[in-house]
């Protein structure tokens, strides 16, 4: 059966399943329609149309001699509306225009008839939400994922559990051949399905994709890039089950068959287990990938402990996506243990990973990452963070010649071995000094630590490891009657890249408040110098003042000076002076 054939039926699953849901919702939701309906008549011209949205407007001028690669002046322009109808239907529209470009999302009139590059409108009725223009949706990361098309899709989601959802359009635009900066491609399109079943203990689901290229939109054919066209037809099926509220299960697998030139009229047979044989068409240039993914997670009071399985074959793809992750399988485990009282929470996660599932390659590449985290609130005053991982990655690369070079079969292999090696750890106290109805003082530190390091056959060799450490303590005061709030900070990081050191330090000061109820006020200056070894490299002084007024909670004004001076060996000093002005404006109509 062809991807032509596919689509038909795709086509008629998708019109029967909608024909029987409606049915299905008359019958269900009469009383309601019919309530909707009086509503609706009872509506007068004032309550019909409602909205709501905002505009922004920003211009930003930049000056001094270290604006390298900045433009001296832009403007940023954008706004969002929200139309309702009668309460039940929401229309979005947007739009966006600044000096280096423009976009616009709002529908084409009579007064303005040029479409814009991307025009989508996504109006919504209670259960159901429409999609149409240029929209993506997203049935499962092994089927349609995230692909942006041209056309429409409709998800329905009524009461009693049962979820539909179906799609159709144009997933890519033709490009001819000799097209600059892109490489050619023929125009596809693509249909699908989502069907599924949510109850209490079990869900179930189904997905269908099929796609496929159109030989005729191109009239030159880019055989000699290797750009075929192709056509494709995925399914997949996942569900969970809940034994009891503390044990649940879940699993999806997915089958895709691609064929890689569609024009090939050599029938093939396929030998291998695979469901799609008996519906698809099988070419010399068909293959068939498939995908597996299964979780099991165990919550006793509040303990949880789960273990995730996955597995993707070699060059797994299909139409309704990007890019796939493929050729690896992975088992992870999870846990999270509270302790006393629940004052504290210690979680960690363990995983394991490798490619190379079919042994051809050249080399191999394992990795393992683990992860341990723990939160402890002892009281009101104090609050503690802790956290620690180690990824680790070993590629083993076989020796060049080594097939060759093999003189008895069985004879033992050497293999090459590299790993990346890096840990974090991440650890944060804050101490809450004092807190009354006037005054609130408090307490922060941050310790961090981040080391990096490539190894080759066991040995860590000098200059080919790095550590980075980093501190900071900050000290905050704020005068709540006032609104005034002060912070004092210092910040050092220690680094070490090869053979080198390098120390960055420096404290910040940052005061905000609250001026005659409506203005609000922001000040902040750092200075920070730079390193290597006993040399200073550079010194960098930064400022910030911002003012913002609100005017009858609808309108808002606000300006930001930023000044950078630099002070580098080579040149010697730059500067950098940075103005924004911004103005924002919501509205909104709504039923009285």
């Amino acid at each position: 059966m062809s991807v032509k054939n596919n689509s038909y039926v795709v086509g008629f699953i998708i019109v029967f399943l909608m024909s029987t849901l409606i049915t299905k919702s008359q019958s269900l939701d009469y009383d309601k329609i019919k309530d909707d309906v009086n509503k609706i008549k009872q509506i007068n011209k004032n309550t019909l149309f409602n909205y709501s949205g905002g505009i922004s407007a920003n211009t930003i001028f930049t000056g001094g001699d270290g604006n390298i690669g900045r433009s001296p002046f832009s403007y940023y322009l954008n706004g969002n509306v929200n139309l309702n109808i009668a309460g039940l239907v929401d229309l979005p529209f947007s739009f966006y225009i600044t000096n280096a470009g423009k976009g616009f999302t709002y529908p084409s009139t009579p007064k303005y008839p040029t479409m814009p590059n991307r025009f989508s409108i996504n109006p919504k009725y209670k259960w159901i939400q429409l999609y149409a223009g240029d929209v993506s949706m997203n049935f499962s990361s092994y089927t349609l994922s995230g692909r942006q098309f041209r056309g429409a899709g409709v998800v329905l989601s009524p009461k009693g559990g049962f979820k539909f959802s179906a799609m159709g359009g144009r997933i890519q635009q033709d490009v001819a051949i000799g097209t600059e900066t892109t490489l050619p491609a023929y125009k596809r399109f693509g249909y699908g399905t989502k069907i599924g079943v949510e109850k209490t203990k079990y869900k179930l689901g189904l997905i269908i994709f099929a796609a496929k290229d159109y030989e005729n939109s191109l009239a030159v054919k880019p055989d000699s890039v290797n750009v075929f066209p192709q056509k494709n037809l995925v399914i997949s099926a996942n569900g969970s089950y809940m034994p009891s509220k503390n044990f649940e299960i879940s699993a999806e697998y997915a089958t895709s068959a691609l064929t890689k030139d569609s024009r090939d009229t050599t029938t093939s047979v396929f030998e291998g287990n695979n469901l799609l044989k008996n519906v698809f068409s099988v070419k010399n240039s068909t293959t068939f990938y498939n995908a597996l993914k299964a979780n099991l997670n165990y919550k006793y009071k509040n303990s949880v402990i789960g273990v995730g399985f996955e597995r993707i074959d070699p060059g797994y793809q299909t139409m309704g996506g990007y890019y796939f992750n493929n050729d690896f399988e992975n088992i992870t485990v999870n846990f999270a243990q509270p302790f006393f009282n629940s004052k504290g929470n210690l979680s960690g996660n363990l995983g394991y990973q490798h490619d190379d599932l079919n042994h051809d390659k050249m080399g191999g590449t394992n990795r393992t990452i683990g992860s341990v985290n723990v939160t402890f609130v002892p009281n009101k005053k104090l609050f503690f963070m802790g956290s620690y991982s180690n990824f680790s990655t070993i590629m083993y690369i076989k020796p060049q010649f080594q097939d060759l070079s093999q003189q008895v079969q069985f004879q033992n292999i050497t293999m090459q071995d590299y790993s990346q090696i890096s840990q974090t750890a991440i650890f944060s106290v804050n101490y809450n000094m004092k807190k009354t109805e006037k005054k609130i003082q408090s307490l922060n530190l941050n310790l961090s630590f981040f080391d990096a390091a490539d190894r080759q056959g066991g040995v860590v060799r000098f200059g080919s490891a790095s550590q980075l450490y980093n501190g900071a303590a900050s000290y905050t005061m704020i005068f709540v009657p006032k609104s005034i709030s002060i912070t004092a900070a210092l910040n050092g990081t220690y680094n070490t890249i090869g053979k080198n050191d390098f120390v960055t330090f420096g404290p910040t000061i940052s005061v905000s408040a609250k001026l005659f109820k409506k203005i609000t006020s922001n000040f902040l200056t750092s200075y920070n110098q730079s390193a290597k070894g006993s040399t200073i490299q550079q010194s960098a002084l930064n400022s910030r003042f911002s003012l913002g007024y609100q005017l009858k909670n609808k309108h808002n004004l606000n300006v930001t000076l930023l000044s950078q001076f630099l002070n580098l060996q080579l040149p010697n000093k730059t500067n950098t002076q940075v103005v924004t002005f911004g103005y924002n404006y919501t509205f909104s109509k709504k039923q009285k």
